[in-house]
């Protein structure tokens, strides 16, 4: 329960009054060869200076919620050699199979030593 609590805090830490291309009142302007004029000024800047904020929080969450997610693959990957490690207590030891009997390459022992 504590992860969503977390994760709706997270979510509503986002929700800002931000700007975006659609609801900006210059969108219908965007992408044309329109100059701001010298009252439009002030507003443009506003948009641009919260958008940037915004834009520096959101860089800042992505960089801790990447580093939260490194974490969370090695504490995975640790368990996950625990558990491999564990597993293979349950493989039958090998019966008489030595590392001269499987590999053809390794010296043979003479008979009299078998």
């Amino acid at each position: 329960m504590a992860d969503h609590v977390m994760m709706y805090s997270y979510k509503a830490s986002l929700m800002t009054t931000t700007t975006t291309t659609l609801d900006s009142p210059f969108s219908h302007l965007l992408s044309s060869n329109y100059a701001a004029s010298d009252s439009d000024v002030p507003r443009v800047k506003v948009i641009i200076t919260s958008s940037s904020d915004t834009l520096r929080r959101l860089n800042s969450e992505i960089q801790k919620l990447q580093t939260a997610l490194r974490e969370l693959e090695q504490k995975r990957n640790s368990v996950q050699t625990c558990i491999d490690a564990h597993r293979a207590l349950f493989s039958p030891a090998p019966c008489g199979n030595t590392l001269r009997d499987i590999c053809p390459l390794s010296p043979k022992r003479p008979q009299s030593q078998l």
